[in-house]
């Protein structure tokens, strides 16, 4: 049985093959990026539900896997249920269910407040518009994407400095890390505060006509958490896909648009 996998692309696919030479560290990408991985046992069920939403989609495939308690510590796993060999697909993810920065300044209620918005924001731009459609998708619910939503991580469930307090960064970091942390999280505060101006309509009125009381009187509460995950899960998970370059080995499950590119999963922390 092979024990490494390699990502490769092309013009219209994720492909997830098997390969001898791969390390480790393409697989602990691989499950990171296909299934969001969280330690309450309580996902399982919904990444369950996210492997089965993924076999309904027009040229998506979902080879031989399941999902399972991880036997390496906590959360859930993705276990091979035969052996596979050299160059065996293993999952096949149509770009028409990447979550996209095109996808998210198309949005019928508010896609043109995103698109100017990246557009006067110049480099980074679309991170920050990808991020409101993220919030906006988990506040008003409905997306067609909820399945792999619903398994994005969420406050306590993944260890990230935007999450901390300042007291906590304070404490914990020093020197150019600390510069960096300190930066991202005003970057993100920033982003925050243009962000709830452009989703407040459409989140209380999601929440109006669901009674949804609490979310109407904190909606700003409501949407600063939300971005905030959103963020989170941008850094942590986002990838380059450009559909007119050359296959590369390096992408799977948020996409993002080209100022987006930048939160690649390029570096070289294992």
């Amino acid at each position: 049985m092979m024990d490494s996998y390699v990502v490769a692309e092309s013009t219209e696919k994720c492909h997830v093959v098997t390969t001898p030479s791969a390390g480790s560290r393409q697989l602990q990408r691989l499950l990171m990026l296909m299934l969001p991985l969280c330690t309450a046992a309580s996902r399982l069920q919904g990444g369950q539900d996210l492997l089965k939403w993924l076999r309904t989609q027009p040229h998506a495939s979902v080879g031989p896997v399941r999902l399972g308690q991880s036997t390496i510590g906590e959360g859930v796993g993705i276990f091979l249920t035969k052996d596979v060999h050299e160059n065996e697909v293993l999952f096949e993810i149509p770009s028409a269910v990447c979550i996209s920065f095109e996808r998210a300044i198309s949005d019928q209620d508010v896609g043109d407040n995103l698109a100017a918005l990246a557009e006067k924001a110049g480099g980074g731009g679309s991170t920050v518009a990808l991020a409101g459609y993220l919030a906006k998708s988990w506040l008003c619910g409905g997306s067609e994407f909820e399945p792999y939503l619903n398994v994005l991580p969420s406050r306590g469930a993944q260890t990230h400095v935007l999450w901390w307090t300042d007291a906590e960064v304070a404490r914990s970091l020093s020197g150019a890390a600390l510069d960096d942390a300190v930066g991202l999280r005003e970057e993100v505060s920033l982003a925050t505060r243009v962000l709830q101006q452009i989703l407040t309509p459409a989140v209380r009125a999601a929440a109006l006509s669901r009674g949804d009381v609490a979310t109407v009187f904190g909606c700003d509460a409501a949407i600063a958490e939300a971005v905030t995950r959103a963020f989170v899960c941008i850094l942590s998970r986002s990838f380059s896909y450009d559909f007119s370059a050359a296959p590369s080995s390096d992408s799977v499950a948020n996409g993002a648009g080209e100022e987006t590119r930048q939160a690649q999963n390029d570096d070289d922390d294992d």
